[in-house]
């Protein structure tokens, strides 16, 4: 390709995953960065037989270590994926036809990614195509430093592609689980720390009511059996977040 892409990738016991993504990044990316957190299983290996640049780096949080991740990439252009992602073939196919050209006319573009869960690829909802700015041109943006829920900001025009990303989110229930509770106790710090509030009286009504927009309103339902699960978990997963919120704020009083 013309223009030459560096894909980055942030780690940490990722065996399950890591082969799969880098599998779909073959013949796309010129380079492939890994920074890693600590991953004590196979991780390192595979990366390394995927001929990936493998760097451990201590933890910092998911904004700081994906813009740390960007520094470490030669290539202004630079293509942000989890490990738990892959490229679907017409994305890739995409992806090079686009910097085949000799000028690229946007400072990023939007990949639509679609949630798997539990085996099935969702057709409904807002775990379909919903839109990542993920690929970008590193010197007109970066990661906004938060410690939950990054994302990047550029300078310049966007575009959003076609063909998209499959998001293998979930090993099972127990997997799913266990990342909810990490995530909600970082969200519930986040919005304690910005001095949000919320109500006790108002949680049980907030989890119905959620429940009821991600299941009904946003088509889960047609997603089947996966559908519900996702939707009650989605729904739990916001409870937990104000829960703990709430255990934060009475903690701190005196």
């Amino acid at each position: 390709m013309t223009q030459k892409i560096s894909a980055v990738i942030i780690t940490f016991n990722e065996e399950r995953n890591i082969a799969r993504c880098l599998q779909s990044l073959q013949d796309v990316v010129d380079e492939v960065v890994v920074v890693d957190s600590g991953s004590i299983d196979r991780t390192e290996g595979i990366c390394k037989q995927f001929g990936a640049r493998f760097i451990p780096h201590k933890w910092e949080g998911y904004g700081r270590q994906k813009n740390f991740a960007l520094s470490q990439a030669s290539n202004n252009w630079v293509l942000s994926i989890d490990a738990d992602e892959q490229l679907t073939p017409e994305l890739a196919n995409e992806i090079k036809s686009i910097f085949s050209q000799d000028a690229i006319p946007f400072a990023g573009y939007y990949l639509p990614i679609t949630l798997v869960f539990l085996g099935k690829k969702f057709k409904y909802g807002n775990e379909n195509k919903q839109q990542h700015l993920r690929l970008f041109n590193k010197a007109a943006g970066q990661f906004i430093n938060v410690e939950v829920h990054e994302k990047v900001e550029v300078h310049g025009k966007t575009a959003t592609l076609k063909a998209g990303v499959l998001h293998h989110s979930y090993q099972n229930i127990e997997h799913l689980l266990h990342k909810l509770n990490s995530y909600s106790s970082i969200a519930a710090k986040a919005d304690a720390n910005k001095g949000k509030k919320t109500r006790k009286w108002h949680v049980g009504f907030d989890l119905l009511v959620r429940f009821f927009t991600i299941y009904i309103i946003r088509l889960n339902f047609l997603n089947g059996y996966e559908g519900f699960v996702w939707s009650v978990i989605s729904a739990y997963s916001k409870f937990v977040r104000s829960c703990k919120q709430i255990e934060i704020i009475y903690e701190e009083l005196p």
